[in-house]
């Protein structure tokens, strides 16, 4: 070490220079990439096929905008008009089915009240082909569907209204068309009406489908009231000088009809509720008892 010099006249020495302390930074290392282990291998055997990479080039390929108005983007595709009508119809059936099927369970109900089994007998005639009631628009009667005689007379109850023809299993066919109140056209001469009552007239169209013809009983036809449920016609119409009375108490023939008035006394006012028709028959091979029953609700 050299002793510092405390001569004034020397000249001042300059500071050594101080050493530069930043650290030159050190070089880059390279990193070398791990390798990516191998696919785990198939417990089947064969090597599991490596993940497919996506390319960054791909792309998402563009949402469709939904359809104005209709939730998920498309329209809602057409029925076919065949199968649109088909599904119409079957529903139609389904509850016409539901609808008779109530009806002949719960049974009809005639104006008295009373129940009838005519509409589940009627429904049970129309699938053999055999109808029991027809609606009539011009008075007369369709006795074209003939009776041979073949089929056994079976017991009937059959429920009808006005205008309504009824075919009975004896090949006898009937309806009422009209019903007059107050009725007055007839010969008082020959007519005595009580004093209280009243003459009802019930126009009636009788006619035959039986290869050998069929007899009617005219007292068979009675009127059913509110004072009394089986009113016999208590004059010939005939002999009260009635216009086109009815007349048949003889075997009407195969296809021929015969129309007219029958004459009844009511009470004055009371309701008046159905015309009734009876044949009661008995089978000579069984020796069993039937009866034939007609009730037209007016």
């Amino acid at each position: 070490m050299t002793p510092e010099s405390n001569d004034p006249n020397q000249p001042a020495q300059a500071p050594a220079p101080t050493p530069n302390l930043e650290t030159t930074p050190a070089p880059a290392q390279e990193v070398t990439p791990t390798p990516a282990p191998a696919p785990a291998e198939n417990p089947f055997g064969a090597p599991a096929p490596a993940p497919t990479e996506v390319p960054a080039s791909s792309t998402v390929p563009p949402v469709t905008s939904p359809a104005p108005g209709f939730p998920g983007g498309q329209a809602p595709k057409k029925l076919s008009k065949g199968l649109l009508i088909g599904i119409i119809a079957g529903a139609i059936l389904v509850l016409a089915g539901l609808g008779v099927g109530a009806y002949a369970l719960l049974g009809d109900k005639d104006s008295d009240g009373e129940s009838s089994n005519s509409v589940t007998e009627a429904i049970k005639n129309v699938a053999t082909g055999n109808k029991e009631v027809i609606d009539r628009t011009d008075g007369t009667l369709d006795l074209s569907k003939s009776d041979d005689g073949k089929e056994d007379i079976v017991a009937q109850d059959v429920s009808a209204k006005l205008n309504q023809q009824v075919n009975l299993s004896d090949g006898l066919s009937l309806m009422v068309t009209k019903v007059e109140r107050n009725f007055t056209g007839f010969n008082s001469k020959y007519v005595t009406v009580k004093e209280g009552n009243e003459v009802v007239a019930v126009t009636v169209v009788v006619g035959s489908r039986a290869e050998e013809g069929t007899r009617l009983r005219q007292s068979a036809l009675v009127l059913s009231a509110a004072s009394d449920p089986a009113i016999k016609s208590t004059f010939a119409s005939s002999l009260a000088k009635v216009e086109n009375a009815f007349d048949a108490n003889s075997t009407i023939k195969k296809g021929e009809q015969v129309s007219g008035v029958i004459l009844y006394q009511v009470v004055k006012g009371e309701k008046v509720n159905a015309f009734l028709y009876s044949a009661p028959y008995t089978n000579s091979a069984t020796d069993e008892n039937v009866t034939l029953k007609v009730k037209i609700n007016l």
